[in-house]
């Protein structure tokens, strides 16, 4: 997975990020060789951790998507120019009650 020439050429901070990355746990003390002994020990999927409360994203079709736009609200010129677009499931669309709400309101407009 990692060779041991790159691990060494990164600094703490670098290695670090690439041990949360990883969802490795009890590297926060650790001093740089540790570090880079702790990643190279990772040698099978079955040592990192699946971070919590993350699922695969779903793909779907594009007619099973509603796309819609973030508007900006407030009382300047700029008032209805689109903050962002997103997209959400039809189904999804159907439930939420608080997207509906915020397209009666003007928040969100259906695209």
């Amino acid at each position: 997975m990692f060779k041991k020439e790159e691990l060494e050429a990164l600094t703490v901070d670098e290695l670090k990020a690439k041990c949360k990355e990883l969802s490795l746990e009890g590297y926060s003390k650790l001093t740089k060789d540790e570090l880079v002994s702790k990643l190279l020990e990772v040698e099978s999927k079955d040592d990192i951790q699946e971070p919590q409360g993350q699922d695969e994203k779903e793909e779907l079709k594009e007619d099973e998507l509603v796309s819609l736009n973030a508007l900006r609200y407030c009382k300047t010129v700029t008032k209805g120019d689109v903050l962002g677009k997103f997209e959400i499931s039809k189904d999804d669309f159907d439930k939420d009650e608080k997207i509906q709400r915020f397209i009666e309101i003007g928040f969100i407009e259906k695209i």
